[in-house]
């Protein structure tokens, strides 16, 4: 008869049967229950790690964005300095180009009366202020690199177009470019007073001539190093734009007139190209000439890691390097004549440095048997390391930070050792500038 007790109990629903609106209530309350209270989930880790790898990815979006509105608007309120052409003194002409024409010259500065203070003036025609952009990102990045840029103003008198031209000026550095000291029979032994010193105390053998090159080629794949984290493409290295500093000891790269600021899209103009035919590797465009004019500033540099990944733009300087370190070796290659008649023996050979080298030595090409000799030192590394950068494909080219990295200019260790001393120097350089 049990279950018949079970046959008098009501049927009704459950919360008319007990006391049950607490439980609801705090249900309602419970941030578990109402999902506003998750823990740390792999999806959640993955998609902050892409974020901040994307930010720091080359050429660094959030570093830009660091640059762009917090460090140079502080240079520009605390920098209140202002000079004019009455404060320069002419001298003499030192070249002149298609950008412009470039002046010895004296700073004299009427708040300091004292000895004038000796500069270098470009007078620019065309990309002027193009590259007081490039100079003033480079002398917050990297000012050990780059030749020290004082101040840029524009010249009262105006040009036909109406446009004032631009005087841009550095500090002087020293009397002598890489391509100075090339065209001196003594070369390389003549760098070595002005990156030592003194004279090294070795027989003149292309050990020692490697020696002092392969200190010069460090110090430029800093400078290059430097330069692409920033997003700049320098598009016109060669000897005559590495300038030999005299007060730092080191090569400094100059001429920033025909960069491209691809983090942002500074003096880079589609389906155009700035190039010294010389030095430029086959490519020519730094970009795909698909690629369109950039956007407005944060759009641009938002896209600028994907497009970077695409073309590798750096590699455009990195072909331009390794042709000035073969020229640097071979003395056949340093005129100019010379220079454009390996250019058209290496299209013929479809950019196979290998491929060139090989039929000059069927030749007994005996005037490239020094170069070789010096390129063929620790088991061929120099030479490894100018077909790495001569490559045809940019994407098989290596970066700046692995040619400084390459065993041939020191390894690792010595890469990191000389970034590091580059870096203490300027934050020096940034301190002594506050």
């Amino acid at each position: 008869m049990d279950h018949l007790f079970f046959a008098y109990e009501r049927v009704v629903m459950p919360c008319h049967n007990m006391n049950c609106g607490d439980v609801v209530h705090r249900s309602t309350l419970d941030p578990v229950l109402r999902l506003e209270q998750r823990g740390v989930t792999p999806q959640g880790v993955a998609l902050v790690s892409a974020v901040i790898a994307y930010l720091f990815a080359k050429p660094g979006v959030l570093a830009g964005a660091i640059d762009y509105y917090i460090l140079d608007k502080f240079q520009r309120l605390t920098n209140t300095k202002t000079y004019t052409k009455e404060n320069i003194r002419l001298g003499k002409k030192l070249a002149t180009g298609g950008f412009g024409t470039v002046y010895r010259a004296d700073l004299v500065d009427d708040e300091e009366p004292g000895e004038p203070r000796p500069v270098v003036v470009k007078k620019a025609k065309e990309f002027g202020e193009a590259e007081v952009w490039m100079n003033e990102r480079l002398m917050r990045a990297a000012p050990s690199c780059f030749a020290r840029f004082i101040t840029a103003f524009e010249d009262g008198n105006r040009q036909n177009s109406g446009k004032p031209p631009l005087w841009l000026v550095w500090q002087y550095e020293g009397d002598f470019t890489l391509y100075d000291l090339m065209q001196k029979k003594d070369w390389p032994y003549n760098l070595e007073p002005v990156l030592f010193g003194r004279e090294l105390n070795l027989p003149r053998s292309p050990r020692r001539r490697w020696i002092t090159l392969r200190v010069i080629m460090q110090q430029i794949m800093e400078a290059l190093q430097a330069c692409h984290a920033t997003g700049i493409v320098h598009r016109d290295v060669k000897p005559q734009n590495v300038i030999l500093s005299d007060p730092d000891r080191r090569a400094k790269l100059i001429d920033l007139g025909a960069a491209a600021d691809l983090r942002i899209g500074i003096n880079y103009v589609p389906n155009e190209f700035l190039l010294d035919p010389r030095y430029a590797p086959p490519e020519q465009y730094i970009m795909s000439t698909q690629t369109p004019r950039a956007p407005p500033i944060p759009v641009a540099a938002t896209l600028s890691p994907i497009l970077w990944q695409l073309n590798n733009p750096d590699r455009f300087d990195m072909y331009s390097a390794g042709v000035m370190l073969l020229q640097a070796c071979m003395p056949a290659l340093r005129s100019d004549s010379a220079l454009i008649a390996f250019r058209r023996k290496l299209e013929q050979c479809n950019y196979d440095m290998p491929a060139w080298r090989a039929q000059q030595e069927r030749r007994n090409s005996r005037e490239y048997t020094e170069g070789f000799a010096m390129l063929d030192l620790d088991d061929g590394a120099p030479w490894d390391l100018v077909c790495s950068l001569m490559q045809a494909a940019p994407r098989k080219r290596l970066s700046a930070s692995a040619a400084a990295a390459h065993p041939a200019l020191g390894g690792g260790i010595t890469a990191a050792l000389n970034s590091l001393s580059r870096r203490a120097g300027d934050a020096a350089d940034r301190v002594r500038a506050l």
